[in-house]
């Protein structure tokens, strides 16, 4: 999201394979423990014009998994 905003980006959308985070998202008040993580991501998601953000399957994210796992080692 950060590098969406300064590469001067403010209609997106995004798609993860997680479904967890989506539920974090939607039902924050049922996941205290990633209040700080939801309070940092609604931060950035109200600099937006537009936002939205959907699930995708894995097998259809395929590109994006190999570039996170890749990213984290």
């Amino acid at each position: 999201m950060e590098c969406a905003l300064l590469n001067g980006l403010v209609s997106v959308h995004f798609e993860t394979d997680c479904l967890g985070i989506l539920r974090v998202i939607d039902e924050p008040e049922d996941w205290p423990v990633f209040f700080y993580g939801v309070r940092y991501f609604t931060g950035f998601r109200a600099r937006f014009v537009l936002f939205s953000i959907s699930h995708i399957s894995r097998n259809n994210n395929v590109r994006a998994d190999r570039l996170a796992k890749n990213a984290r080692v």
